[in-house]
């Protein structure tokens, strides 16, 4: 390991320390800056001028709740990264990468795939994983021009509309324009 990977280890181990002992009363200085919004009461304005404390409130941006939402990003953030980190150390742990499945021994990969003469290492059920996940949702098996297209493009082909399938609704005001614009026609006709 580099002296800068050492160096930048032990930075990230200082970071999580000082987080860790400071986060909680943090997160309570945070929640004791944010713009309070106080409930009007029935004897004061409504706040259409502007100068009750409800209205000049919403007016104010709210930098603290902002603030303790990245924090919170941030921190997530850095999980992900340090799980994917171990994960990456502990797979080397032992100097030793695992073997690379033989390509000639057929119950290593996926049914579909060796048809088209292609690897893809099983998940379940003799399909790899995205053939099975496939497989999940549509209820059926994908075709091989679909695993072709899936191997070049990394996603499925979209399928084409159904002539058979019935018409999907149109979105309500859509609808309802095509409504008005008969209404305007039958009146002009009468």
């Amino acid at each position: 390991m580099t002296d800068r990977m050492e160096r930048l280890l032990r930075e990230i181990q200082g970071f999580a320390a000082s987080m860790e002992a400071n986060y909680t009363e943090a997160m309570r200085n945070l929640a004791l800056e944010m713009n309070g919004h106080p409930k009007a009461q029935d004897f004061e304005p409504t706040g259409h001028g502007g100068s009750d404390p409800t209205s000049v409130a919403g007016t104010v941006p709210d930098t603290a709740a902002l603030e303790g939402k990245r924090v919170n990003r941030v921190i997530e953030a850095m999980w992900r990264a340090g799980r994917e980190g171990d994960e990456i150390v502990r797979r080397h742990l032992n100097g030793v990468r695992p073997e690379a499945l033989p390509l000639d021994d057929r119950s290593n990969w996926c049914v579909l795939h060796l048809e088209l003469d292609a690897h893809e290492p099983r998940y379940r059920n003799d399909l790899c994983r995205p053939c099975s996940e496939r497989k999940y949702q549509t209820g059926d098996y994908p075709s091989l021009d679909d695993i072709r297209y899936h191997t070049v493009h990394a996603r499925w082909p979209r399928k084409a509309e159904d002539p058979k399938a019935p018409p999907k609704p149109k979105p309500r005001h859509i609808a309802g324009l095509e409504n008005l614009q008969d209404g305007l026609a039958t009146l002009k006709d009468n």
